[in-house]
């Protein structure tokens, strides 16, 4: 005799099991999170597959996205059944500079990528192979073309973009290693949402000669990413504004500086009746050397585009044969041991003498054509014509000079200044900050350099 097994319920079957209300939650969602992307074919079956598994609708999202709609709704979904299908398509766009211009391509499409709020097709033209990225709010319509043969891409991909952020690839931009600064107030914020998958923390022997090099970037974090220049990539870096800073490679590190320091003419061209009020301002030639109520120090042009950006230095002085001497740090000139760093620009901005050095003396208003600068107690002569080459090179002879002159006022030649040591009066602002020598307080001013006040 057989024996039979069979269930208590003749209905009951193991294809047949009930969902549970978490099952059933689970499902329901996942239907809602697939019809919010609008214009995928077959949106309408999920509706029928939601009454056939006989799950309940959920008005109440637990999970959003953030969607940009797209004029052409059915856009997204023509281009999906394009490339899931392998089809040849016909493709018409226009670009946002020209939106009259149509344009017309044949492409094999590839991949849509998503970006920043904004879908973008990957796909290589029919007559060249060559890859190409559309923005799908500039393509107008698609036409499929069956009888056209389909050229599938070589490779994956997706590891076109493991190198760059965002979507634009320059294919001869090099891979750059970038070094970059997180203030304590971002830091939290870069690490927990990486600016690209590369990103790391720099090692601690590293983090240590950096923080010696640029000491003004005190606390905050070191991080290090490894990506292609493109325009994503400078407007993630300028988008922290003062919580991030590059500082390394300087193609890099000037883009993002250019960048800001562009915005930041155009909102002076804005706000000109506000900015340019200034506690301090004086006029060299075609440029203004001015301090702002906030104390910050700066320069810009006569129409105020911004050479030089307010705060960049915490003092600048005025130009002199093309040069102007900058300080980083308030510290008085007249204590012993300060942490002033001293530097000279020209009328660009740009820094032809780093800002490295521990006192330059004041050449503005007094006709010469160098000065001395000292670091780390070795004091040397600098000739402006070697920080600025549209200046004349002057040729003296030294016995033509009377040793008792200071400075022969004749443009034609160059000044020779008496005395050659300096040291016995540092700290006073006659030989600190005016730069005269041992020899002229000791001569001049009777060995006493607060005389110098007196001077007419």
């Amino acid at each position: 005799m057989k024996q039979c097994l069979r269930y208590a319920r003749p209905s009951f079957s193991i294809f047949k099991k009930e969902m549970t209300n978490d099952e059933e939650y689970l499902l329901s969602e996942a239907l809602s999170l697939l019809g919010q992307f609008d214009g995928l074919p077959n949106l309408d079956a999920l509706e029928g597959l939601r009454l056939g598994l006989g799950v309940k609708k959920n008005d109440r999202h637990i999970i959003s996205f953030t969607k940009n709609p797209l004029e052409n709704s059915n856009l997204l979904g023509e281009l999906f059944t394009a490339a899931s299908q392998k089809q040849v398509i016909e493709l018409h766009y226009h670009k946002f500079s020209a939106p009259e211009d149509e344009l017309v391509v044949n492409l094999h499409p590839y991949l849509l990528k998503e970006y920043n709020r904004r879908w973008y097709l990957f796909a290589a033209a029919e007559d060249d192979e060559k890859l190409l990225c559309f923005g799908l709010d500039r393509i107008d319509s698609v036409i499929p073309l069956p009888s056209h043969k389909y050229v599938e891409y070589d490779g994956d991909l997706n590891e076109r973009f493991e190198d760059i952020i965002g979507v634009t690839l320059f294919e001869d931009s090099p891979l750059h290693k970038i070094i970059f600064w997180v203030s304590d107030f971002s830091k939290d914020y870069v690490l927990t949402k990486p600016i690209h998958d590369s990103q790391k923390k720099i090692k601690q022997e590293k983090v240590n000669e950096l923080r010696e090099h640029y000491p003004s970037l005190k606390n905050g974090v070191f991080l290090q990413i490894e990506c292609r220049n493109n325009y994503e990539l400078i407007r993630e870096l300028a988008s922290f504004g003062k919580d991030l800073l590059v500082v390394s490679p300087k193609e890099i590190q000037e883009t993002v500086f250019n960048r800001i320091n562009t915005m930041n003419s155009e909102y002076l061209k804005i706000l000109s009746n506000k900015i340019m009020v200034y506690r301090n301002e004086h006029t060299y030639g075609e440029r203004i050397v001015a301090q702002h109520s906030d104390y910050k120090w700066g320069v810009c042009d006569l129409s105020g585009n911004i050479i030089v950006p307010f705060g960049k230095y915490d003092w600048i002085d005025g130009f002199e044969r093309g040069l102007a001497r900058v300080k980083i740090r308030h510290e008085s000139n007249a204590m012993a041991n300060n942490s002033n760093k001293w530097g000279i620009i020209n009328t660009d901005g740009e820094e032809v003498l780093p800002v490295v050095y521990d006192n330059i003396w004041n050449f503005l208003g007094k006709n010469r054509f160098s000065t001395r600068v000292e670091k780390d107690g070795e004091v040397k002569n600098i000739n402006f014509h070697d920080l600025n080459p549209t200046l004349h090179v002057i040729n003296y002879n030294k016995e033509d000079v009377e040793e008792t002159d200071f400075i022969i006022e004749d443009d034609d030649i160059c000044e020779f200044e008496y005395g050659h040591t300096f040291g016995k009066y540092a700290g006073t602002y006659a030989q600190d900050v005016a730069g005269f020598s041992d020899e002229v307080i000791d001569v001049a001013f009777e060995g006493d350099p607060e005389v110098y006040w007196n001077i007419d």
